[in-house]
């Protein structure tokens, strides 16, 4: 059955709103159900700009309500509001005044639009999405969100992410206030769709102030039992903070959920994993050397681990600790940097230091110009995916690494175990790039922090780029702020196999958009 359907985009020389509605007929309960997602296109006949709209409605009788976002413009979110009279919608003056028309059929719809302030007119067309039809190679999932993006009115500097066995989703990071100053631990929970999660914390986000504006968290993770804990620093130490599965602090933690070390806060991260068991195994530096140390549930040192709840390893240098994985077998990998190399450490579940790794436990990959370790995730087949940067903070290189499973480099990857991307390394100054995720054929997905821009990359197994993925294996996403900068710094799989990215949009706004593999 037919029914009529319009939408309204207004276009001047500053920027362009565009709305989306329904007609009706006499009896709008036989009108066809148009809640959902549709997705469309504009052209404007006039300033000859055209672009690409993405619109939730919802129908009430002789009433629709909704959202919409069109990227680029600095559109997200926005409300679409109209009345239904027969075969006509009014919104009434939105931007200026506006006329349009349009009709929709079965799953599709086209019309015109005017806007007579800047005697701009042009035409639309819009068809169904509801994330029904399965895409592909880094295009934007339109069940995801609006149009496969999402931005909360939440500010956090995103620091880390993860998915769950349920498809939810965890952003972790610094809650900012209005001056972005950072003072709070953050954990921000969503649902597989994307909506904050209200079941946990207040409305999806967990907090907590420790020691003022000088705390931030860094790194979390998730234990078997669903505890979710999170490290960072305070000015002078090294915290971390646990959550309950529903957002709530663990008061059997520490001191009411929260854990104070005298680990060094200018050595670099303090990142932290989960064995199994439930030990967490947090690394960081005191007086340049590297410390990993284990804590039970109740934040006590773990005494089976190293001897006494922890182990310190001398590599003759300022080392400065950058990330932690425990492997699937509960190996415990460690990453940073030390005089223009990168370093990894690898120990036992028990904290001895496995001397089948490297050199009596150790690599040392010299990378002959100055580097910063950012990140280090394993592959299914037990190889190390290491990225950072090198150079100076003015002209970063982004480069990537694999080590095989003995910590060697491995040859097979990129140019002698290394791939450098000069475009990848147009940073912020003093941000890391190269949040690193593996999908399960293989191939690296890696969020990057530059330009002003929401991009990730993608890789083949062996590191050269996917050439498949987005245009020449880059994908950038324009999420429509204004002001500020867009940026992704976290990427992580769903257990459906799509990829979410986490940043923030314009000036602090926490973004996340999930795309097809």
């Amino acid at each position: 059955m037919r029914s009529p359907w319009s939408v309204v985009v207004i276009s001047c020389c500053i920027g362009i709103v565009l709305l989306v509605s329904c007609g009706d007929s006499t009896d709008p309960t036989q009108e066809a159900e148009i809640d959902g997602t549709w997705t469309g296109t504009w052209q404007s006949s006039v300033f000859t700009q055209s672009g690409q709209f993405f619109a939730t409605l919802l129908r009430q009788e002789t009433s629709l309500g909704g959202k919409i976002t069109i990227p680029g413009i600095g559109m997200q979110n926005a409300d679409v509001q109209g009345s239904i009279h027969g075969n006509s919608v009014t919104f009434g003056d939105i931007a200026g005044r506006i006329e349009f028309s349009g009709t929709i059929d079965d799953n599709a719809g086209s019309g015109t639009y005017v806007y007579p302030e800047e005697g701009d007119h042009g035409s639309w067309e819009a068809e169904r999405a509801d994330g029904s039809a399965d895409g592909s190679n880094g295009e934007l999932d339109l069940s995801f969100g609006l149009g496969g993006i999402v931005v909360s009115d939440v500010r956090c500097e995103v620091q880390d992410l993860a998915t769950l066995p349920d498809g939810k989703i965890l952003v972790a990071g610094n809650g900012l206030d209005l001056y972005s100053t950072k003072g709070d631990f953050m954990v921000i929970r969503y649902t597989a769709e994307g909506a904050l999660d209200a079941s946990f914390g207040a409305n999806g986000i967990a907090s907590v102030s420790i020691d003022g504006s000088s705390a931030h968290g860094t790194n979390f993770a998730v234990g078997p039992s669903g505890m979710i804990s999170l490290s960072g620093k305070t000015l002078q130490d090294q915290a971390m903070v646990r959550f309950q599965q529903d957002g709530a602090l663990d008061d059997a933690f520490g001191v009411g959920g929260i854990l104070i070390t005298d680990l060094d806060t200018s050595g670099g991260e303090n990142p932290l994993g989960v064995l199994l068991s439930g030990t967490l195994i947090v690394a960081g530096t005191k007086d340049g050397h590297l410390i990993v140390s284990a804590y039970d549930s109740t934040g006590e040192p773990e005494e089976s681990f190293g001897g006494d709840g922890s182990v310190t390893i001398d590599l003759g240098l300022a080392f400065e600790v950058a990330d932690l994985c425990v492997l699937p077998d509960q190996r415990i990998v460690v990453a940073g940097s030390a005089d223009r190399a990168a370093w990894v450490v690898r120990f036992t579940a028990e904290g001895v230091v496995d001397s089948t790794f490297g050199a009596h436990g150790t690599a040392m990959i010299d990378m002959g110009d100055e580097f910063v370790v950012a990140k280090i995730v394993d592959q299914p087949d037990g190889r190390l995916v290491m990225t950072g940067f090198a150079g100076d903070m003015f002209s970063p290189v982004f480069v990537m690494l694999r080590l095989a499973t003995d910590g060697s480099l491995d040859g097979a990857f990129g140019s002698a175990g290394l791939v450098h991307e000069p475009d990848a390394g147009q940073i912020a100054l003093f941000e890391k790039v190269g949040f690193p995720a593996v999908q399960a054929d293989g191939k690296i997905v890696v969020a990057s922090v530059g330009n002003m821009i929401f991009s990730l990359y993608r890789y083949t197994e062996n590191g050269s780029r996917d050439m498949e993925f987005g245009t020449m294996g880059i994908v950038t996403t324009d999420l429509g702020s204004t002001g500020g900068w867009d940026h992704a710094r976290a990427v992580c799989i769903q257990p459906n196999g799509r990829i979410v990215a986490a940043g923030c949009a314009g000036s602090a706004e926490t973004a996340l958009a999930r795309y097809w593999p």
